[in-house]
């Protein structure tokens, strides 16, 4: 529990240090990105010490990881001392919504705390992979990580999302085995306080009082971290022995078979799987035909793989964060805009750069996603030009779009340069 503590401490720390900077730069929403300073604090430091590990400055060591985060820290201290005015208004306005979101935080962590202490193995699935790679990023001094099956080459993966967790145990000074667990707990918590700031950013955005928006806010954590899809149902359904065979035949989880008994729980161990796999066509004889995996959350972190596609999840949610913070910005994108906002694009560009790096699929979606609220923006402030009987985005919205793309390269091109993917294209499948 000592160390739980310690780890908790430890990502208090690196939010509190990195809100000031937030303060400034998302100005927009209400709660200033309270919410995912922990988030994107992580990502920031962690970003500053792989660039500096990739040019050979700087060594990730314990004693340099400290040094940085208190040179962070002097940095934040200056800003608060020079928008305190400002700061204590926001505290005296949106204090409550700070303090809902510390609790949720405290609360998820501790839950997922508690449940790890029960299954803390590393043992199956994935498991070992993922505890490779975070050996990997915590014993390189240099980046990329050397590979742990194949002496003398990096690791030729999206490697990221294992370096912040590593860079957290290097911190903390706690057994990998340990810090595994706890940076699976912490994933959740994070998720489930970005998601609560969203939520709550995106309510009060509609006018509804802060008090409300906090209530309902709360259901952000408990869809996002805690409720899956419907299969938990049938399971109650199937194993109290109601529905014909025609019904769960039409229902087509593989598996999930009429039961008739009063057990008042599955009888299958494994039953907890079949959550993620109602994606199904079943054949005549009742063999898979694609096995669709659906995984969700809760699954996740029951599971216990630390995979980029489970780490990813509250970077994403900060980005969207960030993105809401432009696209209500009452600034039309005219000319001087993307001059006057350099340092929100060399912000923007961080994180949504750093999407890629820890789970590679997100850049697709994410960076359309960003593109097209950005265009919408345009569209709705007029800052679209007329060309024959089309309208398109004028020079400065293209400006701070290629910038922010070209940026979000450029700020990991070292990661690009040593990335030796498997993929080689995209390509329509066939039967």
């Amino acid at each position: 529990m000592v160390n739980a503590i310690y780890w908790f401490l430890t990502v208090e720390l690196v939010g509190l240090i990195i809100f000031p900077f937030l303060f400034l730069l998302l100005p927009n929403i209400k709660d200033r990105g309270y919410s995912s300073a922990k988030v994107i604090g992580l990502l920031i430091f962690s970003w500053f010490m792989w660039i500096s590990g990739s040019v050979k400055l700087l060594p990730s060591t314990s004693f340099t990881l400290w040094i940085v985060l208190t040179c962070f820290g002097v940095l934040a201290l200056l800003v608060v001392k020079k928008n305190w005015s400002d700061i204590r208004r926001f505290l005296r306005l949106e204090g409550h919504a700070l303090i809902f979101s510390e609790l949720i935080f405290l609360l998820v962590y501790f839950f997922w705390v508690y449940y790890k202490f029960h299954d803390p193995f590393i043992n199956t699935t994935e498991q070992p992979m993922d505890f490779a790679f975070f050996n990997a990023s915590l014993r390189s001094n240099f980046f990329p990580p050397t590979d742990p099956w194949l002496s003398g080459h990096s690791i030729p993966y999206y490697y990221f999302g294992y370096l912040i967790m590593a860079n957290l145990a290097e911190l903390t000074a706690i057994s990998p085995s340990i810090a595994y667990n706890l940076a699976l707990s912490m994933v959740g918590a994070l998720s489930a306080t970005a998601i609560f700031g969203l939520s709550y950013n995106l309510i009060r955005l509609h006018g509804c009082t802060a008090g409300r928006a906090v209530l309902f806010s709360f259901l952000g954590p408990l869809v996002l971290i805690f409720i899956g899809n419907m299969e938990t149902l049938f399971e109650i359904i199937n194993f109290r022995g109601l529905g014909s065979e025609s019904f769960w035949g039409w229902v087509g989880i593989k598996n999930l078979e009429p039961l008739d008994n009063s057990w008042w729980g599955p009888v299958d161990p494994m039953w907890w799987w079949r959550a993620t796999r109602v994606i199904d066509t079943l054949s005549v004889y009742g063999s898979s035909l694609d096995y669709t995996i659906t995984e969700f959350p809760f699954f996740s972190l029951i599971l216990g793989d630390l995979h980029p596609h489970v780490m990813s999840l509250p970077f994403i949610l900060s980005f969207c964060l960030i993105s809401l913070n432009t696209f209500i910005d009452p600034n039309k994108m005219v000319s001087g805009w993307t001059v006057s906002n350099k340092s929100l694009i060399f912000f923007t560009a961080l994180v949504l750069g750093g999407l890629p790096f820890i789970n590679i699929w997100d850049i697709v979606p994410f960076l359309l996603f960003w593109t097209v609220l950005v265009c919408i923006k345009a569209y709705y402030e007029g800052s679209l030009v007329q060309c024959r009987t089309y309208r398109f985005p004028n020079v400065e919205v293209v400006k701070y779009i290629l910038a922010v793309i070209f940026l979000s390269f450029f700020m990991y091109i070292p990661y690009y340069l040593s990335l030796d993917s498997q993929a080689s294209g995209i390509v329509p499948t066939g039967d």
